[in-house]
């Protein structure tokens, strides 16, 4: 045996600097080889340091690829590749990368992980160490969040027009056009009161999704969800708040009529903020159900609007490949 592992010892592979020992003897690596395959260690001891991440955990299972809205119609934000890249140490690459900017910051990744590594906090992570080192504009997060302001404006009209039977055209100055309608798309429209036990027969028909209780009587209005939410920029635009209190109301026109009830990417951020455990995610979930039973949005519409927006994704990552040149 002893003779096994010293004829095993002094193995050695050739490549093109010559023969390298299995042990490490031999020339060196060249210094671009070993920069190449080399992590950088400070970074990932920084990286593991962060409450955040867990990077260690991650087996690669993609579930945050699968789950993240972003790459899920675009395939250009891939959750796995940055940890990975975190993982190694790859600090510069990681912070010049676009695909940072690309998050919507929802958290989907994070929720999905079954060994509870945080993709997000990660990113959130780049997006300041980015600022902080240079590497990024100061201003770079204000423009971001403006941008993403707009793109929700930009998925609501998309949405009105699929309803209308049309298809929105694409054009540069349709991104600066402020937003046409409440979230309810009512706002201007007298209401008009269901009788009472039309009203109590909707709320309870709303108050369950799949045998689980939404919770949404218990909301008194705090706005935790409206703040925590990444679509609601603007309240014309998307509200979870407005769909719970028209919810609350017995308001079935209201709540089931409105384009903005697809804007909502269920990611949960509602019902994590909410201090009395309303469930904002399965109110939505429930009514657009609800929506589909009784046809008010019928399939043709659902499908045109799945194809429209892996349109109005690749045109926001495209914007924010122009925000970082």
């Amino acid at each position: 045996m002893k003779a096994a592992s010293d004829a095993l010892q002094h193995q050695s592979v050739s490549g093109p600097g010559g023969s390298v020992g299995l042990t490490g003897e031999g020339p060196p690596l060249p210094d671009d080889l070993r920069a190449c395959i080399e992590p950088v260690s400070p970074f990932r001891g920084e990286s593991d340091s962060l409450d955040a991440s867990q990077l260690k955990l991650c087996f690669t299972c993609w579930s945050c690829a699968v789950e993240c809205p972003v790459n899920r119609f675009t395939s250009r934000l891939n959750p796995v590749k940055l940890l990975r890249m975190a993982h190694l140490g790859l600090m510069d690459e990681l912070l010049e990368c676009p695909d940072i900017w690309y998050c919507l910051s929802c958290g989907r990744c994070s929720r999905i992980c079954p060994m509870k590594v945080k993709p997000s906090a990660l990113i959130a992570h780049l997006r300041y160490q980015a600022v902080e080192m240079g590497v990024r504009p100061p201003n770079l997060p204000s423009l971001l969040a403006d941008h993403n302001r707009k793109f929700q404006r930009r998925r609501r009209r998309a949405m009105s027009a699929c309803v209308e039977g049309s298809r929105l055209q694409e054009s540069p100055g349709d991104w600066e056009t402020p937003g046409e309608a409440s979230s309810g798309g009512e706002a201007h429209v007298d209401i008009v009161l269901p009788e009472f036990s039309q009203r109590g027969a909707f709320r309870k028909e709303a108050g369950r999704h799949l045998g689980f209780s939404t919770g949404s009587s218990l909301c008194y209005t705090c706005c935790q969800c409206r703040n925590a939410c990444p679509v609601c920029f603007e309240r014309e635009v998307f509200d979870p708040l407005f769909f719970i209190r028209v919810t609350n109301l017995g308001l079935r026109r209201l709540a089931l009529n409105s384009p903005s009830l697809w804007l909502c990417i269920q990611c949960e951020s509602c019902t994590h903020a909410c201090p009395m455990g309303v469930k904002g995610h399965l109110v939505i979930r429930q009514l657009q159900s609800m929506a589909c039973r009784e046809r008010v949005f019928p399939g043709r519409v659902l499908s045109q609007w799945h194809d429209v927006q892996k349109d109005l994704y690749c045109a926001h990552l495209d914007r924010i490949d122009g925000l970082l040149t």
